[in-house]
């Protein structure tokens, strides 16, 4: 119910409560006018839908939400780069209450992406979407191996958290790193 016109989920339903990044207004904006979302949580959203149905393998589920799910995927492939990985996304950058680097090409972002992707491919193919299935696997394979060659530091011997017009930012998390290992990137 909170899906966008454009693909994107609202952070929560209707999504619609007070401005993208706080402040105070004179006036209540509509959903239209400031559809609250963070990219992330709808990366969140997708893996989590994956990983109930591995786990409780309730298809009528997925056959219900993998639509929405597609427009999501949908969304991200218009906001990705020519590497494949999500780049300077609009709106709110969230994953942790960490210091990070949200600008360019996030490691964490891109991370959640990629386990997003691999969830489409197992819930298209359970639905017998084989095509659908090969794209979200060789989307999500492009996506580990752009990670991989953009963001580890081999000085450093770990992951930086984003790549910026080409460059490594100083910046490393352990959050980053972490999700790299979780989803043995």
């Amino acid at each position: 119910r909170g899906q966008l016109a454009d693909g994107m989920l609202r952070m929560y339903f209707p999504g619609s409560e007070g401005s993208v990044g706080g402040g105070s207004r004179t006036k209540a904006a509509s959903a239209f006018e400031n559809p609250l979302n963070i990219t992330q949580f709808a990366l969140f959203y997708g893996m989590f839908v994956g990983e109930h149905y591995q786990y409780f393998g309730k298809r009528k589920l997925i056959e219900d939400l993998y639509p929405t799910l597609v427009g999501v995927a949908g969304w991200c492939e218009r906001h990705a780069d020519e590497t494949g990985l999500l780049y300077s996304l609009p709106n709110w950058n969230f994953v942790d209450w960490v210091k990070t680097e949200m600008h360019g090409a996030n490691l964490e972002t891109n991370a959640l992406y990629y386990k997003f992707l691999q969830e489409m491919a197992v819930m298209a193919a359970d639905l017998g979407k084989a095509g659908e299935a090969e794209k979200w696997k060789s989307r999500a394979e492009r996506v580990r191996e752009s990670i991989r060659r953009l963001h580890w530091n081999p000085r450093r011997e770990l992951y930086v958290d984003s790549v910026i017009d080409g460059q490594q930012s100083p910046t490393v998390t352990e959050v980053s790193n972490g999700f790299a290992l979780l989803f043995e990137i």
